[in-house]
């Protein structure tokens, strides 16, 4: 076989398994990233200017005025949705500092005076340890009700722990989506959609998506700005007290909103669906109260119908509540905070007291359909919820998903019994709130098109999807030349066609719009590798590197990349750095052991050549590509 030949099988033997779903990765539960355009306050809905740093006070400011309501917003689990390790409700039992999932790898939780480190080992059967991965955690993440999940922080990005706390059986596990044979480990990215309904305030970077700025997070829980507003102005106004001043006091009052901005505040978060697309200009830290969430986003959910036609186990709260009845038939008038107080939580000993006053203030005419007897004898406290809205007790461990049934069922029991769960094809998704009927046709068409190329379920976007996508995204660009966004799936539609060529000259037109845009040079990375390409492969990858360093199979691609262009020497270095963030990439111990003989190295090719054995008899499953 010719000596090229070799080189490239050798290179598939090492990088298939960091690299091979690359594709795939590009597709399947991706949001497209915001573009960084300024601002335009026309499309922000009527009463949206632009927000700065500087309009923001942060709650201890509010707290000032609003002691009481400070007090008990901080045990509401909003108030406890972020922290530090030092400052976060001490909830976990870390007594027990280890535990072992099914499979090799075991875990530990080690507290000290300056934080707290989370451990993956993996150690031989006679318990030799072949590795030991520490990281430091930088925030705890949820109120502890659920769960916590914890955060790991690099340069300015946020990466999710592979250990969590789960607070029912209080014991320590892996986190939600981890399986206990492969997954990302301390690996997997947070991004802005996720980090914006935990964190009050980040310091965003607009032109790096899912990137931050020092300080990274600027106000830790969700505080009063995210559903009032800025409050600066009304700060100055206060203590003012000139006409003048008040006239220019922007505070939200959400109770003085008409009923959908009012309820947008509580949808930025608490709202799911099965995609959402951020619109041109846009990142999701932009929304404001008073907006409608339309004019940040654009949610794509399963078609609800009536309540009786969705299944509970896969809306979140909004969506269930769009469903019933009662909130169909109200006008406007229910939403969140009917029921909700969102500055505090009831006492446990009065909860079903408080929450059935909430269902008398409109049903206290027409009462209840059953006796009283009837009522006691199913329910000895004479809850309403226990009856209409009964726990969701099958969603284990699923994040974003309520436990509470919010459809509001009249019959829970008649209604359930017919219910199956759809998956219909993204064709058949709807808007939420039919906010198509309003927006503009080209955020329509962007959106769309994403939504094609983003998949849905996990299903791979055909040919013809991308097709579609590409029609619907052309024209855009003689009015958004510079979205960047566009750019890079208009990269995507042409690569599921079979079209690389025109798939590349895209992305490198989206470098021209930001020359850091870490997604798009991943993608020209693997295609110039993927075509044999090594000299702009390693370009890319070097620009990648630079922007994100921490990023294990990169490394080990760029490892691969180097060794066969005869660069062994920074070859080793990449692989020793990728094994370093990731020691499950086993397969590069035998590139390794291949590297360190090219540059006479014989005891470490000998070490590699053995820790490859030795790490293959423990891990058989790390061939195969990290679930998400």
């Amino acid at each position: 076989m010719a000596r090229g030949k070799l080189l490239w099988c050798a290179l598939a033997g090492v990088c298939g398994t960091l690299g091979a779903w690359w594709l795939v990765a590009l597709i399947l539960n991706r949001n497209p990233s915001p573009t960084s355009l300024p601002q335009n306050s026309s499309q922000l809905g009527a009463s949206s200017v632009p927000v700065t740093d500087a309009d923001f006070v942060g709650s201890k400011v509010c707290a000032t005025c609003h002691g009481h309501i400070s007090e008990t917003y901080r045990q509401h689990p909003m108030g406890r949705s972020l922290a530090t390790p030092h400052e976060a409700t001490p909830i976990e039992n870390f007594d027990v500092t280890e535990f072992s999932p099914p499979g090799p790898r075991r875990y530990q939780i080690e507290r000290t005076a300056d934080g707290v480190r989370h451990h993956e080992m993996l150690a031989d059967e006679d318990g030799s340890m072949l590795y030991d991965q520490s990281v430091e955690v930088a925030y705890t993440l949820g109120s502890g009700k659920r769960g916590r999940a914890y955060l790991i922080e690099h340069d300015g990005m946020l990466f999710k722990s592979s250990v969590a706390w789960f607070s029912l059986p209080k014991e320590w596990g892996l986190s939600p989506g981890y399986p206990a044979e492969q997954h990302k480990r301390f690996e997997r990215r947070i991004t802005d959609g996720c980090i914006n309904c935990h964190a009050g305030r980040m310091k965003v970077h607009h032109t790096a998506p899912d990137t931050y700025m020092k300080p990274v997070v600027t106000e830790l829980a969700i505080g009063c700005e995210r559903c009032h507003g800025p409050g600066r102005k009304h700060v100055e106004a206060q203590k003012s007290g000139t006409l003048a001043a008040l006239a220019n006091d922007r505070i939200v009052n959400p109770a003085k909103l008409d009923s959908a901005r009012r309820e947008s505040i509580c949808a930025q978060c608490h709202l799911h669906g099965k995609a959402t697309v951020v619109r041109t200009g846009q990142k999701v830290f932009d929304f404001q109260p008073g907006q409608l969430l339309e004019d940040n986003r654009i949610v794509y959910v399963t078609p609800p119908g009536t309540a009786s036609e969705s299944a509970t186990n896969a809306l979140s709260q909004v969506e269930q509540m769009a469903t019933s009845v009662c909130f169909q038939k109200s006008a406007g008038r229910m939403g969140c905070t009917s029921c909700h107080d969102p500055h505090s939580l009831p006492a446990p000993e009065s909860k079903v007291e408080f929450y059935r006053a909430k269902c008398i203030t409109c049903h206290e005419t027409r009462g209840c359909g059953l006796p009283t007897e009837q009522r006691l004898a199913r329910e000895a406290t004479d809850s309403c919820v226990a009856c209409h809205m009964s726990p969701v007790l099958h969603v284990g461990n699923i994040l974003h998903v309520s436990f509470t049934d919010h459809r509001i069922l009249r019959r829970p029991n008649s209604d359930q019994s017919g219910e199956k769960a759809r998956s219909p094809a993204a064709s058949e998704y709807a808007v939420f709130d039919n906010a198509d009927r309003r927006l503009p046709k080209h955020e329509l068409d962007r959106a769309n098109a994403f939504l094609l190329l983003g998949g849905v379920d996990r299903k791979t976007p055909t040919a013809s999807d991308a097709r579609r996508a590409e029609q619907m995204l052309l024209p855009l660009l003689q009015t958004q030349p510079n979205d960047i966004d566009i750019l890079e799936n208009l990269g995507a539609t042409c690569l599921i066609q079979g079209r690389s060529f025109d798939a590349s000259e895209w992305w490198k037109e989206a470098l021209t719009v930001d020359p850091r845009r870490e997604s798009v040079l991943e993608h020209l990375a693997l295609l110039s590798f993927d075509q044999r390409q090594l000299k702009p492969a390693r370009e890319y990858l070097q620009r990648y590197v630079a922007v994100n360093p921490w990023h294990g199979a990169i490394y080990g691609r760029f490892a691969g990349v180097l060794g066969a262009l005869g660069e062994w020497p920074e070859s080793i270095a990449a692989a020793e750095r990728a094994l370093e963030l990731n020691p499950t990439l086993i397969q590069l111990h035998g590139w390794l052991a291949n590297a360190y003989q090219q540059v006479g190295n014989s005891a470490e090719s000998e070490r590699h050549q053995q820790l490859l054995i030795r790490m293959q008899n423990r891990m058989p499953s790390a061939d195969q590509p990290p679930q998400n």
